[in-house]
């Protein structure tokens, strides 16, 4: 149900579901929230498009709860000034984060899904034999990136490269310097393809 301002009037139903309400997210473009119902008879999830307007939703994907191999992943979430979450949008796309399960280990990714068509263009996979995973995407601000690396200092794969500056401090001043244009660029350029990539532990093969 959705009552207006100033809430005066009656409420009137944005949607039923035939299901069990899960969640409600909004997405940060301001006019779209993704809303999630489960069949637990099933054990079947499904997530609607419900635009704020009051139009009528869509189906975005539905899948088993335990779903791994063909899972679509989970909308990208980034905080609000205000301590609120939001679901990330890019271009006026929804960005999907997964694990990328498979026989043989996970392949974490990145894609981006057209909230006007519903086609999918995958912007990043990690490769086999090293796990690599989307833990922020491009803002473009200086803050947001000084967040972003403060949280990449946290994560297992920074102390390997902390051991990389120091290496490279040992072998001198120039290679040092070389090292470390290399990691900045390295950086950029994922984050001009809308994602910071950090290394994470590798994972065994999904079970079941």
């Amino acid at each position: 149900m959705r009552l207006d301002p100033p809430y005066t009037g009656d409420p009137f139903e944005v949607q039923r579901m035939p299901y069990r309400f899960t969640r409600l997210r909004f997405l940060d473009d301001g006019i779209h929230g993704l809303l999630t119902e489960e069949d637990r008879s099933r054990g079947w999830s499904r997530t609607y498009l419900l635009p704020l307007n009051g139009k009528q939703s869509r189906p975005l994907f539905e899948h088993s709860v335990r779903e791994r191999y063909r899972h679509p992943g989970f909308p990208f979430m980034r905080t609000l000034a205000n301590g609120h979450q939001v679901a990330q949008t890019l271009g006026g796309d929804l960005l999907l984060s997964g694990q990328g399960a498979g026989p043989k280990g996970d392949r974490p990714f990145l894609d981006k899904l057209s909230l006007k068509d519903l086609s999918v263009q995958r912007l990043f996979q990690s490769a086999e034999g090293g796990v690599r995973a989307a833990r922020g995407a491009a803002r473009g601000s200086p803050a947001a990136d000084a967040a972003r690396d403060r949280a990449r200092a946290a994560q297992p794969g920074a102390a390997r490269e902390r051991q990389g500056h120091a290496a490279d401090a040992d072998q001198g001043s120039d290679a040092a310097v070389e090292g470390r244009a290399a990691r900045a660029g390295e950086l950029q350029a994922q984050r001009r393809r809308g994602a910071l990539v950090l290394d994470v532990p590798a994972a065994g093969p999904a079970r079941g």
